[in-house]
């Protein structure tokens, strides 16, 4: 075997007779004396003088045998048809959620067309903007606006006796209620109609106890309230008026004449597609 410089001849060592031993020693430990003097470098798990079983519950944290069962398991038809029924309704859950999304969103942008016709929709506003508004209003007066808060989209600014407060619209499953109302809350997709639903609880404190259907015309709640006539009553509603943010058109006005008093009969085919575009009389 030649050297060179510090290295060594590997070839050489290979073609040797007798190679160099491997075997180190390792340092006894003196509570466990080993039955030969030559120690190796195995672990002590692989010792002769100690049987000791492998370590189960490292196997299994590692996963070695985690799904040993499972694996050993022969699996059925039932299993089988169990796993496809299961991945099924899975894809049933997200194709659900999909289209719900799509249908919220359909109705915001449906929502917001509406509310856009409706002069009282003050946008961006704050909390304290909205109340600085109606302070120099009287009791009843109300206005929409977009809520400060990421969770909901509107908030309802309302003036009442105590002074000016706001309530949050809640949107869930396509449709808008408050958020402090109870089980027997009107829901609605449209924020006027629900309003307009709102406004004839308050008024009619004995058809709160009944709820009101989704497909109940709105010319039969028109009949029995109106908001923005003046009825002669000790204690003002809840909802009475809107405020204004820009004056209406002289054809919005007259829309709303048309849905108060239910005066569609009147109204040739141009003008009656103009005023379903907006069939409220707020």
């Amino acid at each position: 075997m030649k050297t060179h410089g510090r290295g060594i001849d590997i070839v050489g060592w290979v073609q040797a007779s007798e190679p160099p031993s491997m075997h180190l020693p390792r340092k006894e430990n003196p509570r466990r004396p080993s039955e030969s003097g030559n120690c190796s470098v195995r672990s002590a798990y692989c010792s002769r003088g100690i049987g000791r079983e492998p370590n189960i519950r490292l196997a299994n944290s590692c996963g070695s045998l985690a799904k040993l069962d499972e694996l050993d398991k022969v699996k059925t038809h039932l299993d089988n048809f169990k796993e496809r029924e299961k991945e099924r309704h899975k894809a049933d859950k997200r194709r659900k959620r999909q289209e719900q999304r799509v249908v919220d969103l359909l109705t915001v942008k449906a929502a917001l067309s509406v509310l856009r016709e409706t002069c009282w929709y003050w946008g961006a506003i704050t909390g304290s903007r909205a109340a600085e508004l109606l302070s120099q209003c009287s009791p009843g007066t109300f206005l929409l606006r977009d809520s400060s808060d990421r969770r909901y989209l509107f908030s309802l600014s309302i003036m009442t006796v105590q002074g000016p407060t706001s309530v949050r619209l809640l949107f869930s499953k396509g449709c808008f209620r408050l958020e402090s109302s109870g089980v027997l809350s009107p829901r609605s997709p449209c924020i006027v109609s629900l309003i307009i639903r709102m406004a004839y609880l308050a008024r009619n404190p004995s058809a709160s106890k009944k709820t009101i259907s989704e497909e109940q015309s709105t010319t039969e709640i028109f009949a029995s309230m109106s908001i923005g006539l003046p009825q002669k009553r000790s204690k003002p509603s809840l909802l009475e008026k809107p405020l204004f943010v820009k004056v209406p058109s002289l054809a919005h006005m007259s829309r709303l004449a048309i849905n108060r008093y239910n005066l569609r009969h009147n109204c040739d085919k141009r003008s009656l597609e103009y005023v379903k575009q907006y069939p409220y009389s707020v």
